[in-house]
């Protein structure tokens, strides 16, 4: 694990001795997302000023965000990624990743507040419905599915089962078989299949023990091609050191930490 992290820190090395002050095509913006030098990717994507840019930039801010300690959010720099990809969506109506990264902004300001006040807010329904364009257009998308499955299981450990399922059409099954399909179609993502890990040790750590154990060892088994699935990795090996010991309060309490959410 050591090792592991010592190569994220030379993904991140590479860019502090090296760094590129403007990348002038989409692939060079994504590789700077890849090499994890977000800010960058993100202002050398907004200059390409296509509807794949401005997604690739939100992206690349919202991940920034995600990946940083909750105590370090802030509404105003999260609007700043839903702006970009509201850019997306005005160029072109059809950008899945633009509805992709409107679902991510959205999810990321509800995390913000404590549970009554997210479900007040009405950020619930509203991430649903960028989801459900998504899946409409993309419905084999394994972000997509991930994203979309993962709101299912979170809305319902939030909310309660009875509110969930009322108010927002959450199903613990439908969730579920979202994320199964997610990493039947992405089966080598560590992404994929950390996130899926993540949603169970959070819900149930307990009754979805052994399923829990076997994603996050197959994420950890993988190997990194990206900054963000090498911390999925390190993550994924963070919570099967917990979790393998049947310490499952405090797995589940590390699993809500690495969701971003307010507790309570």
């Amino acid at each position: 694990m050591q090792l592991r992290r010592l190569l994220g820190f030379v993904f991140t090395l590479v860019i502090w001795i090296c760094p590129v002050a403007f990348a002038g095509t989409f692939s060079d913006a994504e590789q700077l997302y890849r090499q994890g030098a977000y800010n960058e990717a993100r202002d050398a994507a907004a200059q390409l000023k296509t509807a794949d840019g401005y997604a690739l930039a939100a992206r690349a801010h919202l991940t920034a965000i995600d990946l940083s300690d909750h105590s370090a959010r802030s509404i105003e720099d999260i609007e700043i990624g839903i702006a970009l990809a509201e850019k997306a969506l005005a160029m072109d109506p059809a950008n899945v990743s633009g509805y992709i990264q409107m679902s991510v902004g959205i999810g990321l300001k509800s995390r913000l507040f404590n549970k009554l006040k997210a479900h007040f807010g009405g950020y619930g329904k509203l991430t649903k419905g960028y989801m459900d364009t998504a899946l409409a257009i993309e419905p084999d998308n394994p972000w997509v599915l991930t994203l979309s499955g993962a709101w299912h299981i979170e809305i319902i450990n939030r909310g309660g089962r009875t509110l969930a399922e009322s108010t927002y059409g959450a199903s613990e099954e439908v969730g579920l078989a979202m994320l199964d399909r997610a990493i039947e179609l992405a089966p080598d993502n560590p992404i994929f299949l950390y996130q899926y890990g993540l949603q169970l040790v959070a819900y149930d750590p307990v009754r979805f023990h052994d399923k829990a154990i076997g994603l996050l060892e197959r994420a950890s088994a993988l190997d990194a091609t990206s900054h963000v699935e090498q911390v999925s990795k390190d993550r994924a090996d963070d919570l099967l050191s917990i979790l393998s010991k049947g310490q499952h309060r405090k797995a589940r309490k590390l699993a809500v930490v690495y969701q971003g959410i307010k507790a309570a």
